[in-house]
């Protein structure tokens, strides 16, 4: 126990420690802690040569604050949860020992260009198409390659595009008892409330809620893409529409959507000192 704190406290549940201890037949007592350096770096054979780049891109606007100690890694294992699920259940392989998410300084960041490589390896999403849609300010990767759907890892990626697709109808389909799951397992959890709960007690039932989170972010990864995907067909097609250079969409009041009301209208960026 007292080792895990240090490495969720001093080491952000990222960078093993170091840790000297003493022990003096009652309580344990922190000496001293500090990083393991010499560890491996786990990540893609194509761009293990490249400099990483961590990027809180979208991350910011789902986790925009200082994640506390306590959620760190139910939060950090949900998100990894959805990356590793929109890629392995397609099967496309991840390397083993890589993570897609660390912390710093309690935020969540990405490793955006081992990210921006799996969409374009696993399904041919272009790092310049792909960008915009995870904030648009970080670097572009070389990837090399104009045509990602020529030969047979071309074939091999339309084909992964492909099982994606039929994911996202599955949960579609699957939806009212995914939801109707996930609200049984957190009723039972929760049962009588935690007023009483001995601290032993209180660990295993968080444990068990991030088990229960782990569960429902494998499924969220296709959820999610129930809506996404139809968002990004029809963005495509209204670019078709306006001019593209210098211009992005903008949500104005306006129709109803998803009780709120907005409308759809071309957006363009203002240069240095304009009003």
């Amino acid at each position: 126990m007292l080792l895990e704190r240090v490495f969720e406290s001093l080491g952000e549940c990222e960078e093993h420690q170091d840790v000297e201890w003493a022990f003096d037949g009652q309580d344990f007592f922190l000496l001293q802690a500090r990083p393991v350096t010499a560890l491996p770096v786990y990540t893609f054979e194509a761009i293990k040569n490249k400099t990483q780049v961590w990027s809180n891109g979208n991350y910011r606007e789902a986790i925009p604050m200082v994640i506390s100690p306590l959620h760190r890694r139910v939060m950090k294992n949900a998100i990894d949860t959805i990356q590793f699920a929109s890629f392995s259940r397609p099967g496309y392989p991840i390397p083993e020992g890589f993570q897609f998410s660390r912390l710093v300084n309690g935020r969540l960041y990405c490793d955006i260009g081992a990210l921006l490589w799996a969409y374009y390896d696993s399904t041919g999403a272009l790092p310049s198409q792909f960008n915009p849609f995870w904030g648009g300010h970080q670097p572009d990767i070389d990837v090399g390659d104009a045509d990602p759907f020529i030969g047979e890892a071309g074939q091999e990626r339309q084909r992964r595009a492909m099982k994606g697709g039929a994911l996202i109808m599955e949960a579609a389909a699957g939806a009212t008892g995914t939801f109707a799951e996930l609200k049984a397992s957190v009723a039972s959890l929760v049962g009588t409330g935690y007023d009483q709960l001995p601290y032993n007690d209180f660990i295993e039932k968080y444990d068990q809620l991030g088990q229960i989170i782990k569960a429902y972010c494998e499924k969220f990864t296709f959820l999610g893409g129930i809506a996404t995907l139809p968002l990004m067909m029809l963005l495509q097609k209204l670019a078709g529409y306006f001019e593209t250079g210098g211009r992005s969409f903008c949500l104005p009041p306006g129709g109803e959507t998803g009780g709120r009301s907005f409308c759809l209208l071309p957006a363009k960026i203002a240069k240095f000192g304009e009003p």
